[in-house]
């Protein structure tokens, strides 16, 4: 595939996308999100985003939304992988920064936990919980 999803374009404005938009399996593009889209998202993650850069974060954030839109939430394969991988490549960033509390941690995390909030998922910020983040604002917390 041929895309970079830290850089260009939404899944919904590619070229594929608009050509299988009206066929007649409804579930052919969730699958497609699914099974091919969601493999590349996490390869990509996994070598290439910068959890310090703000723009690719915020990328991540709108790649975990438009998942959720097409595949399902949080219980559905491909929305847990990717919600997992980000989760896990935050951990790590945490673990390389945490004692110097970097402040593009802070805003990396700020903008997956505000991704996830406005989803109404709960495994994002349980997750992030869970890693220790006792220096996120109340105001993130619910």
């Amino acid at each position: 595939m041929k895309w970079e999803p830290l850089r260009s374009q939404s899944v919904s404005s590619m070229a594929w996308y608009s050509k299988l938009f009206n066929y007649p399996d409804n579930d052919l593009i969730p699958k497609i999100v699914d099974k091919v889209v969601v493999s590349h998202i996490v390869k990509v993650l996994d070598i290439q985003w910068n959890t310090s850069d703000t723009v690719q974060t915020e990328s991540v954030g709108g790649l975990i939304e438009e998942v959720i839109v097409h595949v399902g939430g949080e219980d559905k394969k491909g929305s847990r992988e990717l919600i997992d991988k980000v989760l896990a490549k935050l951990k790590e960033h945490v673990d390389k920064t945490i004692q110097n509390k970097n402040s593009a941690l802070v805003a990396s995390m700020y903008l997956i936990w505000t991704r996830l909030e406005r989803l109404e998922t709960h495994a994002g910020a349980d997750a992030l919980k869970e890693m220790g983040f006792q220096y996120m604002p109340e105001a993130w917390q619910k």
